[in-house]
């Protein structure tokens, strides 16, 4: 009897510690989607590069009329060209994370306006890996959707982190 109450604790232990590390990482993905909205509004360069990982990429995808628009840069290229005159406020209306190990994702619907104007909504999708240094960032893929707010703030309302 003692044998399976040991058993029994142990497996419940187990379950409970993997939920914490689990826990712990989804605190820090989080935490990291909401220092690159930080970054991206200051501008600081500092802070977006200890996200990032090395040639880290963006990819983005909007409508022009009926034609599909893509194009990708990398996360350099964007910091290099950062303009005090221009400030990007960036508003995550919610945000979803899945981890498996060493990967996550981070699902984020957002409103984003420029110096203060509408500019339009969208999802982010930010991947992750974990490296010695602690989940980088190594993509990030959104849309741009001007019209679509509306549907996108029905099926995600602002939680106000």
């Amino acid at each position: 009897m003692q044998n399976l109450l040991l058993l029994l604790f142990l497996l419940i232990s187990r379950t409970c510690f993997s939920q914490s590390i689990e826990n712990t990482d989804k605190k820090e993905v989080t935490n990291i989607v909401q220092q690159f909205f930080v970054a991206l509004e200051k501008q600081d360069t500092v802070i977006y590069k200890s996200l990032l990982f090395e040639n880290a990429q963006i990819w983005v995808v909007g409508k022009r009329g009926d034609k599909l628009k893509t194009s990708v840069r990398t996360f350099k290229e964007d910091y290099t060209r950062f303009n005090p005159k221009r400030i990007v406020h960036e508003v995550p209306l919610y945000i979803d994370i899945k981890i498996h190990k060493d990967i996550a994702i981070a699902w984020v619907p957002y409103e984003l306006s420029v110096n203060g104007k509408f500019s339009h909504c969208g999802i982010d999708t930010f991947t992750f890996l974990k490296t010695t240094e602690g989940w980088k960032i190594v993509n990030c893929s959104y849309s741009v959707e001007p019209d679509g707010c509306t549907a996108i703030k029905n099926v995600y309302p602002n939680k106000n982190f």
